[in-house]
């Protein structure tokens, strides 16, 4: 866990796996205080998947950031909330890896207030379980807690790794995809058990 962190530390992109008995598939993860925009577009080209930023409950209280309308869905999936912009400094509509950065850094800021987010916006969000991987150990609940362990804001950039046929890379594959990128991988289950 010490080159994962030193990893996230670094601004370095780092790949979080869930449990085979679950989705058993990867996300590229970095932290929400460390994206630029040459990071959002390398996350869309190496990904694939779509790129939404995990937010602790608390920063989503703090932001007043509604949980979507949830329906045919199970009651321990993903709480994705309201789709956000920053309400300053953007260079154009909120939709260039610019301003899409300055977003996710807005959010990331623990000194934004309610009134310097606007909503509805270009960057998709999604919410923690306010009792975090002791009760739902999602990719979302991990990147949280990853980002807490490393001393940052509890929001992260996160996507899920999609191959070239249009699926999530799993095992070997994506074994392979990261030793080809040089990106560390570690388990939910070595952020949760992590002191």
């Amino acid at each position: 866990m010490r080159e994962i962190i030193s990893d996230v530390i670094n601004g370095k992109f780092i790949i979080i796996l869930d449990d085979e008995s679950r989705e058993n598939e990867g996300d590229l993860v970095i932290s929400g205080s460390l994206v630029n925009h040459e990071s959002i577009s390398l996350m869309s080209k190496l990904g694939g998947g779509v790129p939404v930023v995990a937010i602790s409950q608390s920063i989503a209280t703090k932001l007043d950031l509604k949980i979507l309308e949830r329906r045919n869905i199970s009651e321990n999936g993903a709480m994705y909330a309201q789709t956000v912009d920053a309400r300053y400094g953007l260079t154009g509509n909120g939709c260039s890896t610019h301003d899409r950065a300055l977003t996710i850094q807005t959010l990331a800021n623990p000194l934004t207030t309610v009134d310097e987010i606007t909503t509805p916006g270009h960057v998709m969000t999604v919410i923690g379980h306010k009792d975090g991987l002791n009760a739902r150990l999602g990719h979302t609940e991990a990147s949280i807690s990853l980002m807490k362990i490393a001393g940052f804001s509890e929001v992260a950039l996160i996507c899920e790794v999609i191959g070239d046929h249009g699926n999530p890379l799993k095992g070997i594959s994506l074994m392979k995809f990261a030793d080809y990128h040089e990106i560390k991988i570690t388990t939910i289950d070595n952020i949760k058990s992590y002191k």
